[in-house]
């Protein structure tokens, strides 16, 4: 009696067991086709995969690992951009700095060796402010931040650094260079150097831009974002020539000038190199006019951290 029992349950097992073999293949064979689409794929293969074929429970799952393909061809995009844009903007002015050390070199009278090399080292000067805004762009498009570099600021102090940086800059043009802020602290989270890049590269284009016996005021106050959430306004007024109406969002395409305001050494990224930063802290820039019509005014709305954490070196 034993050994006939044991022997059914036996058969039972091993039919159960065929039957959970078959029954689990067929529900994972989705999700094995899955492993194996994803297997085949070559590197450049960013493309979604699709959600309709995978099972109901992993359907989540491949809805994340799209959004890592996203954010992976975007940032894949950036740097063929960013590739493309420094070989195209590095050619040009390498070029003519070859061309002008050809001539200085021909020249036989001082005054003109010397003028020629007057004109390699402002190139060279240029060229070196194009090399370091384009990293410094390539550092604040997507996926150029590290999270980990972000930390508690206050704002006030990281402005107030910098443009104390610039005020020597502005008394050789002849440029009162002002600021204005409160004494209370404006705490924020972010990248301290990348920061700096952003008011630096506002100031440079305010300077740039505005004449001698002109003004250029940093100022840094507490404000409210669209959804009434607290925010930080850092904000740059000149009293330059202004940006007209219809080029206020031009301007802050790359490699875009406006017309009329060419100046020495600019390149189009200044605005740029301000709204990827901007973006990459959750913040946004707008364009206007500067009180009393005349001039620009530069408005970087940032989210503000909340209070009950002290910024760092406050």
């Amino acid at each position: 009696v034993l050994v006939a029992t044991l022997l059914v349950e036996i058969g039972l097992m091993l039919l159960l067991t065929l039957i959970v073999y078959v029954a689990v293949g067929r529900t994972l064979a989705p999700l094995e086709a899955l492993r194996r689409e994803l297997a085949l794929r070559s590197p450049d293969a960013l493309t979604p995969v699709s959600e309709e074929r995978a099972p109901m429970e992993v359907r989540r799952l491949v809805h994340s690992v799209n959004d890592l393909l996203r954010r992976i061809a975007e940032a894949v995009a950036a740097q063929r951009r960013f590739v493309a844009d420094a070989a195209h903007q590095l050619r040009t002015p390498t070029a003519a700095l070859k061309t002008q050390l050809e001539l200085a070199e021909r020249a036989a009278d001082p005054a003109a060796l010397r003028e020629g090399l007057a004109q390699v080292h402002s190139a060279l000067d240029r060229n070196i402010r194009l090399v370091n805004q384009l990293l410094a762009l390539a550092r604040a498009e997507p996926g150029g931040l590290d999270a980990q570099v972000r930390e508690p600021l206050d704002l006030v102090q990281v402005a107030r650094g910098v443009a104390e940086t610039w005020v020597p800059r502005a008394l050789a043009r002849d440029i009162d260079l002002g600021f204005d802020a409160t004494d209370v602290a404006l705490p924020i989270v972010g990248d301290a150097v990348m920061l700096g890049e952003l008011l630096g590269n506002l100031l440079d284009n305010a300077l740039r831009h505005t004449p001698a016996g002109g003004s250029v005021t940093v100022a840094v106050e507490p404000s409210q974002t669209a959804g009434a959430k607290p925010a930080v306004l850092l904000r740059v007024d000149d009293t330059g020539p202004g940006v007209p109406e219809a080029e206020r969002e031009r301007v802050f395409e790359r490699f875009h000038r406006v017309l009329g305001r060419g100046s020495p050494g600019g390149a189009g990224l200044g605005l740029a190199i301000v709204r990827e930063i901007a973006h990459a802290h959750g913040g946004s820039v707008t364009l206007g006019s500067a009180p009393g019509g005349r001039g620009t005014r530069v408005d970087v709305l940032l989210p503000r951290r909340p209070p009950e954490v002290a910024p760092a070196g406050a």
